[in-house]
């Protein structure tokens, strides 16, 4: 629905044409975390995608200090087609 002005401060209510407006929907969006490192200039996963972010953390944690200091964290936005 499209709210137009109407004379002294009126809204009007106005259809979005021939499709209701509530059928439009935002694509759902799923996140998921992995381990990654440069090897070479070239992005090189280390892990399987986690759900959440304390996920990989956690699992950033398990390699030893030296080595995890090169290990980054990064996320992987995907979108869901129903």
């Amino acid at each position: 629905m499209i709210l137009r002005r109407r004379g002294r401060g009126g809204l009007a209510a106005q259809s979005c044409g021939h499709l209701p407006c509530y059928n439009f929907e935002m694509p759902k969006v799923i996140e998921q975390w992995l381990l990654f490192k440069y090897i070479d200039g070239e992005f090189t996963p280390l892990s399987k995608p986690f759900k959440t972010k304390e996920q990989a953390e956690k699992a950033r944690l398990k390699y030893p200090e030296r080595e995890r200091r090169t290990i980054g964290v990064g996320v992987i936005r995907l979108s869901k087609d129903d």
